[in-house]
């Protein structure tokens, strides 16, 4: 339909009838300014107006929207208006219903993203152990978005215990959670409202959790426990049990660079593959985590920590140096887009990396 065309056989008509602009809104109940953006072609008059022009002016409705009485030559054309009117409709109706589906899509596909997001590796759980081979400590840590439990198995044959405490370290600040007589209770958190300790401390907590006994005598000593994750909530889908064994299927997964599984070990509870080598100065241990496709190399030197993290995926390096439990440096930059995106980038650091580390993958 040409709208410019419809516009100007309106005023044709309005005319014909010795009709103003004013008298015709008037008639069908509306504003003069309505009947001039009609016949200024700038849009179509609703299909109810339509109907009232076609009885006013004695014309069809064909014949309005076609834009010129029927004649001759125009016969087919004003008939087949119609026609026209429908096809166009039915394209509208498409359009929204494409639009639509389109809109349902992306925001089940949102809810999905935002559901895995929140989680996926949502719930771990680790052993606790000692690392002194006279005192058998053991428990079990459960950590999820919303809490964390703590409990602790029969301390062994530990006689004379006048008190038992239950901290962490953070920045050298120590952190009670437990302090009791002679055993360690269940200990439960709920982060967020009322919180002992906030979710952000757990990355302190997980690998600086320490068990202090004072005996009877009055002597006292500080054991720094072990935490090995033992499960974590990884898998989207059940497994199903058969004949080929887990590191048979870890092994023969193709994503995994093949100069890991040649040079790493696997470690199957930690999902990695993993080796400790030496330099001069200083000691390294080198992870790939295959489930998030992430590379970690961690420089320890005697009074610092240099540790670099690459993902395969976003093609990003997160590098951080510790001294003790204090956070000294850390940026994160892009490979692929050749950018910093988070705090100040050393090109001589990432210039090393990539050169004594991931030339390997080559």
């Amino acid at each position: 339909m040409n709208q410019e065309k419809i516009g100007k056989f309106i005023a044709q008509l309005r005319k014909e009838k010795k009709m103003t602009q004013e008298e015709l809104a008037q008639h069908l109940y509306t504003d003069r300014t309505i009947v001039s953006k009609w016949e200024r072609g700038l849009y179509i008059p609703k299909h109810d107006i339509i109907l009232k022009l076609s009885q006013l002016f004695d014309v069809s409705v064909n014949e309005i929207y076609y834009g010129e009485r029927q004649n001759d030559e125009n016969k087919l054309q004003v008939s087949e208006v119609t026609i026209d009117i429908i096809k166009n409709n039915n394209k509208k109706i498409r359009k929204i219903i494409f639009i639509s589906c389109l809109f349902i899509t992306l925001m089940s596909i949102t809810f999905l993203a935002y559901y895995f997001i929140n989680n996926y590796k949502s719930i771990s759980v680790y052993k606790i152990t000692e690392n002194e081979n006279d005192i058998d400590i053991n428990g079990l840590l459960i950590v999820s978005n919303e809490e964390m439990y703590i409990q602790f198995g029969d301390l062994g044959d530990i006689d004379n215990i006048e008190k038992i405490s239950l901290y962490y370290k953070k920045n050298k600040d120590k952190k009670n959670i437990i302090e009791d007589n002679n055993k360690l209770n269940l200990y439960i958190n709920s982060f967020g409202y009322d919180e002992d300790i906030p979710y952000s401390d757990f990355k302190y907590l997980k690998n600086n959790l320490y068990v202090e006994i004072s005996d009877k005598k009055g002597a006292t000593r500080e054991i720094k426990l072990e935490l090995t994750k033992s499960f974590t909530n990884n898998n989207i889908f059940s497994k199903k049990n058969n004949n080929i064994s887990e590191k048979d299927i870890i092994e023969s997964n193709e994503s995994i660079p093949e100069f890991f599984k040649i040079n790493f070990k696997l470690d199957e509870d930690e999902e990695c593959y993993y080796r400790n080598t030496k330099e001069k100065n200083f000691k390294i241990r080198e992870m790939y985590y295959y489930e998030a496709e992430l590379y970690v190399v961690e420089e320890i030197y005697d009074d610092y920590i240099l540790r670099y993290e690459y993902s395969f995926v976003f093609e990003d390096i997160h590098f951080y140096k510790m001294v003790g439990d204090n956070e000294e440096q850390s940026f994160n930059y892009t490979i692929s887009k050749n950018s910093c995106y988070s705090g100040t980038c050393d090109e001589e650091k990432i210039e090393y990396f990539i050169e004594n580390y991931l030339s390997k993958f080559d």
